[in-house]
């Protein structure tokens, strides 16, 4: 029998179903068909005995819709819920049973209607075939309320309020989803609720979990779970009288949010861990480890992650509103992470989750974090120089001294030396950072391609081994010469002329690691066609928006790629590509090698129209194809980074530029010498298998090494074994993968010979001391220098790195700057040099270039002022690199990381969330948000908003109250100049406070404060824009 309260949410909800149209209406699909099949997702068992769906379909992306519904407040319109019918609806269709709703996504209302049309249809025979998870999110139900309801508002709420206002919003989701009753509601706890914020927050959560008890009991919901809690939380509930423990906790987890304190609190107490949003910034921006355990699989970077979260034990709830991942997210039950590989994964776990920001639940004392937990204040022993260089630390000073003091110069004597032009260059450096229009060796003609192979053909070393391949099995070896590089690169050549490429067309190329991926490289080159290659673990998605973006009219494939034993079907997911965006009316033809290539072999893929052969086609062609004349400063490649905005740029790089700072650094670098074998193990899916695997090693007249597999297979011994069957001199490798191999102890490394190494290198990312010395100590047998590498996709080659032979080491320090690399250290705010060291004679900033260099990027394909913008216009005169860096006394360099908000006041460095903590101390304050502005004396003061409690008032003894708390809690430099009690603080709707827009206010940059949108109330703005001027009068 129905309670009232069921009948009336099922009469409601029939009253306001809109109705439908065959123009498009939210559901006018024809009910003719049979329902699909549901997609087979396992289920848990919660503590009640009911069985919940591991995977669901958070329905927060699924509206996105421009509206004018008066009653809806300003700050959600522009998300009524017409996109969300046709979703839900698709999502239905395609065997989607599991859903997660919240009044806030405005989708429950679309939930029911959906839901109610396919059981009148009787494409569901009951509502217990679809699973409805829904949430007391915000503190009132109705959203015209919303205007006076923000999502701070509930701590402020006196217990018996918060009651009432979670009791209508439970029965609002009811109503607006009138299916009777829902199998999962939570009460949601946003971030930026804290802990602390009154005396009685704790009451305000037992008050609101209440509602959902009473709920339970009524039999208006199967069960009941949380969202955002910590340990904490949950056992404050127990102790506050809860008569049911919760049955699932939801929070945002991913592979480098993994919350392994929550997780296990959960697993203890019964309570199922529930991972919301698992691809965390977006799948494209997952760690390359995970693309590469797609490889392995044959799955997508997706379908890994999910995968690795279930096997940690949690359940999911994943975000989408593509049909083609509404499917594929659910196929992960047919494959099998192995220990080796989910210890890989537990690797990338980070306090901060990726996000460069604290992690509340696991850094429980994050707001004490100052500068002693950076390395440079903890400085590692100097490591001295290993082997004979060919400089000392003094001649390296002089010589870089000159590369700086005539960068021009010093460059064009090094282009006449290393490279060999058709015709000579006229000027060494013209241009500048300001206009944006470096150029280097105008007017000289060269061809890289000739310089990386055709010149040592020539000068007598064709027999020489130009390349060394290792596929995935250690069998798998292929050794070719120069000539035949030579004579198969041709071949290539004329293959991609016949296809109709032509000088300054852009080739994408998705191909595995093998000898293809690199000679078809440089076929482009030869015939001045501009590469785009995309790394082969990206999806379909990656894959055809960089298609889109380079308007790219050729792709070459392979049918297949091998990784770890798995084959990875890129052929399947290239033609996926094909079907988005324009890529189809772009291609004209697609080019498909073939791993297991025989002549005959039969066709081992389906062929669709514009496929070509490509293997039968190179066989036909001539060996010898004439090199394409090419001006210095034609562009090279492509290479396509992850944007800000969401869209990848595609940087270019150019021919003489940067070959020239290729083969110089490989060779300085790594101490480059007549018979090495140099190996780098990155894949030319990124910028370091360009200049370090293909062309640094080949410009030099080197043999390089390519290897298509993963340290780990088939053992963790995998690189020590390569090192000492090749014979490998330099091996260059990322700071990930050494923590991985560190893992399983000294055995491995220990176990092989690996004498023949001279240099070992390090790239991705700052490397930490512990990883560097059991690098350094285990590996090199404290013989070898460890090279620590510090550049960008944009700058082409190494900007920072020690030297082997010359420089001292420090773990965890890039060391000194390259030759013709004059780095800076710039005040961020002020973007003037920092020319007053600390305490300890450090000086911090953000790390800049003052003179331009061969190897940079010129500019963003299609987008040169995004490229001004990103790059040399933030701080005028500069490239700047996005990252801050402290500077030793020494003239080390040690990387802090991405930009931050760190503050520096009067040479004192001061985390925003130290002095927020001492804020929020107060009783009075509710919230505080601080940034930093300019100031002439201290170069940077400190601006504080804060939100009061309810029953709290503005007053000048408050504002004296914090400043004096600040300076007990701190010291008197954090005190800050500036206070402004506000109504409100610029948060999104999931509770983040934009500091971005606080700063441009402090910073009178009101005219560029860029996209409000996903404000929850954007008029707060205007008010905090009034306050800065009023007390600035």
């Amino acid at each position: 029998m129905r309670t009232q309260l069921q009948k009336c949410c099922i009469v409601i909800a029939l009253l306001v179903r809109p109705a439908v149209t065959e123009e498009g209406g939210a559901c006018a699909s024809s009910y003719d068909t049979p329902p699909p099949p549901p997609l087979a997702i396992p289920t848990v068992t919660l503590h009640n005995g009911v069985e919940m769906p591991l995977l669901q379909l958070g329905t927060a992306q699924l509206v996105a819709f421009p509206g004018k519904d008066p009653t809806v407040h300003s700050t959600f319109r522009g998300m009524l819920p017409e996109r969300g019918y046709r979703q839900i609806e698709l999502a239905l269709q395609k065997g989607v049973r599991a859903f997660d709703t919240a009044y806030i996504y405005r989708t429950p209302r679309s939930m029911g209607y959906v839901l109610g049309e396919w059981l009148r249809t009787q494409r569901l025979e009951n509502r217990n075939q679809v699973w409805i998870t829904t949430k007391i999110f915000h503190p009132d139900a109705t959203a015209s309320t919303f205007a006076t309801n923000q999502m701070a508002d509930m701590p402020h709420m006196t217990p018996e309020q918060v009651t009432t206002t979670a009791q209508k919003q439970f029965e609002a989701n009811l109503i607006e989803l009138g299916v009777g009753y829902v199998d999962l509601m939570l009460l949601h706890w946003p971030a930026g609720w804290n802990e602390g914020t009154a005396a009685d927050n704790r009451q305000r959560r037992s008050a609101a979990w209440k509602v959902l008890e009473n709920a339970y009991e009524k039999g208006w919901v199967r069960s009941i779970g949380v969202s955002n809690f910590s340990p904490d939380h949950l056992e404050q509930l127990k102790e506050d009288g809860a008569r049911i423990q919760p049955m699932v906790n939801q929070f945002e987890a991913s592979v480098t949010l993994q919350y392994p304190k929550i997780l296990s609190y959960c697993q203890a107490h019964d309570i199922i861990p529930q991972a919301y949003s698992p691809f965390g910034r977006g799948y494209a921006e997952m760690p390359p480890l995970v693309f590469e355990l797609a490889s392995k699989y044959g799955k997508d970077g997706g379908q890994i992650a999910l995968r690795y979260l279930y096997q940690l034990g949690y359940s999911i709830v994943y975000l989408t509103n593509t049909e083609t991942r509404m499917v594929s997210n659910s196929d992960i039950f047919d494959f099998e992470l192995s220990d080796i590989e989910m210890k890989a994964l537990d690797s990338l776990n980070r306090p901060d989750g990726g996000w460069g920001l604290p992690n509340p639940h696991e850094i429980l004392d994050c707001n004490k974090m100052t500068e002693k937990s950076l390395a440079p204040h903890v400085i590692a022993k100097e490591i001295a120089p290993l082997g004979e260089g060919a400089m000392s630390l003094d001649d390296y000073k002089q010589l870089y001294a000159q590369s700086i003091a005539d960068p021009s110069a010093f460059w064009s004597a090094e282009a006449q030396k290393r490279l060999d032009w058709f015709t000579p260059f006229s000027q060494g450096l013209a241009g500048d950072f300001h206009a944006g229009d470096v150029t280097w060796f105008a007017g000289g003609k060269l061809n890289v391609c000739y310089n990386a192979v055709d010149r040592h053909v020539l000068n007598g070393n064709g027999d020489q081994v130009a390349m060394v391949f290792e596929g995935d099995e250690p069998t798998d070896i292929r050794k070719i010469t120069y000539l035949e590089l030579q004579r198969k690169v041709s071949q290539i050549a004329n293959a991609l002329k016949m296809s109709g490429v032509r000088k300054g067309d852009v080739v994408t190329v998705y191909l595995p690691m093998i000898p293809e991926l690199a000679m078809t490289m440089l076929a482009c080159a030869r015939i001045g066609a501009l590469h785009s290659v995309v790394f082969a673990g990206f999806s379909a998605e990656a894959l055809a928006q960089r298609i889109s973006a380079a308007a790219s009219k050729f792709l070459i494939t392979a049918d297949q790629g091998r990784r770890g034993g798995k084959s990875i079907p890129l052929k399947d997911i290239a033609n996926a590509a094909r079907e988005k965006l324009d890529c189809e009316e772009l291609l004209e033809k697609v080019l498909v090698f073939e791993r297991f290539y025989h002549p005959e072999s039969e066709l081992p893929y389906e062929r669709m129209p514009k496929d070509v052969r490509m293997d039968e086609l190179v066989a036909e062609q001539r060996p010898y194809c004439p090199p394409e004349t090419m001006d210095s400063e034609d562009g090279l490649f492509l290479l396509y980074t992850s944007g800000s905005t969401g869209k990848p740029k595609g940087l270019m790089h150019t021919s003489g530029g940067y070959a020239l700072y290729a083969a110089f650094t490989t060779q300085n670098t790594f101490d480059l010498r007549e018979g090495d074998l140099f190996a780098c193990v990155a894949d030319c899916g990124w910028i370091t298998g360009h200049t370090y695997v293909v062309y640094g090693p080949l410009l030099n007249g080197s043999t390089t090494f390519l290897f298509e597999s993963t340290p780990v297979y088939p053992d963790p011994g995998r690189y020590w074994d390569m090192v000492q069957r090749h014979k490998i001199t330099q091996f260059y490798t990322a700071p990930t993968a050494i923590r991985l191999l560190m893992r399983y102890g000294d055995e491995y490394p220990t176990k092989y010979d690996t004498s023949t190494v001279r240099v070992l290198g390090s790239v991705g990312e700052p490397i930490n001391p512990e990883a560097f010395r059991w690098y350094f100590e285990v590996v090199g047998k404290s013989k070898c220098t460890v090279v620590d590498t510090y550049w960008q996709t944009e700058t082409g080659g190494h900007v920072v790195t020690n030297f082997p032979g010359i420089t001292p080491m420090k773990p965890g320090s890039c060391t000194l700057p390259s030759y013709g690399i004059a780095t800076a250290v710039l005040d961020p705010l002020a973007g003037t040099p920092v020319t007053e060291p600390d305490e300890k004679g450090h000086y911090e900033g953000v790390l800049a270039i003052s003179k331009p260099w061969p190897g940079m990027a010129r500019t963003c394909i299609n987008a040169h002022q995004r490229y001004l913008k990103t790059y040399l216009h933030v701080y005028k005169g500069y490239y700047f690199t996005g990252d801050s860096v402290i500077l030793d006394q020494d003239g080390y360099h040690w990387i802090i990381g991405r930009v931050d908000d760190v503050l520096n006041v009067s040479g004192h460095r001061i985390g925003t969330a130290e002095v927020e903590s001492a804020l929020v101390a107060h009783g009075a304050v509710a919230q505080a948000a601080v940034v930093g502005q300019p100031h002439e004396i201290k170069g940077q003061s400190i601006a504080a908003f804060v939100m009061l409690v309810e029953g709290q008032s503005e007053s000048e003894a408050l504002v004296n109250e914090l400043k004096n708390l600040v300076r007990k809690e701190i010291g008197g430099f954090a005190s800050p100049d500036m206070i402004l009690v506000t109504p409100s603080l610029p948060m999104t709707r999931s509770g983040k406070i934009m500091r971005r827009i606080l700063r441009k206010i402090v910073c009178h940059e009101v005219d560029s404060l860029g996209d409000t949108s996903t404000l929850a109330d954007p008029s707060i703005v205007d008010v905090l824009i009034e306050k800065v001027a009023s007390f600035n009068k």
